[in-house]
């Protein structure tokens, strides 16, 4: 496929994306009261759920777009953009909950999802020197990972009195055909950088202070840079989304931009760089989103032969009005 390039300005945005298929939830492990009650704690508290469904509203494009969009509207993109159209339609999510208890009182609950649905494509191509405008549809397989971690606080009968969730690590999504990964993801504020390797060793407390989830207030600038590593010689297309709340449909998605590239011929380097700005709809007082970074392959739209190939991290933030 050919496509125009785009010039991008240091504008951000990390949309979400409206799920439009069906989950089915698969809970297993040991059955007793205590691990039980955990499972359910992992769908049904706020604190958790808020981040697991903006995880999940994020990662879905509903149709294909521009290759820049914001629903949200608050921001203008000035620069001429490709042509090219494209999405991410999930059409079902199923997940697994597992839980192990690490000792008396501490206790881990990890939630895979298997997620599929359809890449679509519409783009021109030049076939023997005519252009045809085309749609292409990549069906695809994401598994996703992330991590709660609970706290035992009392020895009540009643399980439902004994845990509270305490801290929870990063998303970490994939297909399982990939020629890049991501190696490292930092993500910059006024007062703290936080720099990430290993997305699902890196715990995130639910309390303010450091090393706790970052909490902006709305309007705070933040820069997320973005390592990938990768045998291509096109570069990948890294986008950034954030700012999507399960109980709204609005979602937005944008290029993050390549500032450097290093290595040689099958083992290259790259860095990405995106500002986005902290949105908190007008009559809430709290939001909890996910800022995802969300990799391609350059041939995932630009050959309808190739296959599929993505990778992303995502980090939770809570955007709250003091």
């Amino acid at each position: 496929m050919k496509a125009l390039k785009l010039s991008l300005t240091l504008v951000l945005i990390i949309g979400g994306i409206f799920l439009t298929g069906c989950n089915k939830d698969a809970i297993v492990g040991p059955q007793n009261n205590d691990v039980s009650f955990l499972k359910e704690q992992v769908v049904t508290s706020e604190e958790v759920s808020d981040f697991l469904a903006s995880e999940d509203v994020t990662l879905d494009d509903v149709n294909e777009r521009e290759f820049n969009y914001d629903d949200f509207g608050s921001m203008k993109i000035t620069e001429p953009i490709t042509p090219l159209r494209w999405g991410r339609k999930v059409e079902k999510i199923d997940r697994e909950i597992t839980v192990v208890q690490l000792n008396d009182s501490i206790a881990v609950a990890t939630i895979v999802k298997t997620i599929t649905g359809k890449f679509i494509v519409i783009g021109v191509k030049d076939s023997a020197g005519v252009l045809d405008t085309v749609r292409v549809l990549k069906p695809f397989v994401l598994t996703t990972t992330r991590k709660v971690r609970f706290l035992k606080i009392d020895n009540n009968r009643d399980p439902r009195k004994n845990w509270k969730p305490i801290a929870i690590t990063l998303v970490e999504g994939k297909t399982s055909l990939n020629d890049f990964g991501i190696a490292q993801l930092e993500v910059i504020t006024a007062i703290d950088t936080a720099t990430i390797t290993d997305p699902l060793s890196y715990w995130m407390r639910f309390a303010p202070g450091r090393g706790g989830v970052v909490i902006l207030r709305p309007g705070d600038s933040v820069m997320v840079r973005l390592t990938v590593t990768s045998q291509n010689e096109k570069p990948e297309y890294a986008l950034l989304r954030h700012s999507v709340d399960h109980k709204f449909v609005k979602r937005n998605r944008m290029q993050m931009e390549l500032v450097s590239t290093t290595g040689s011929s099958g083992n290259y380097t790259r860095v990405y760089e995106k500002k986005f700005i902290a949105r908190l709809p007008m009559g809430f007082a709290l939001g909890r989103y996910n800022a995802i970074v969300d990799v391609m392959s350059y041939d995932s739209i630009n050959d309808d032969d190739a296959p599929y190939m993505n990778a992303f991290w995502g980090m939770p933030y809570l955007v709250k009005r003091f």
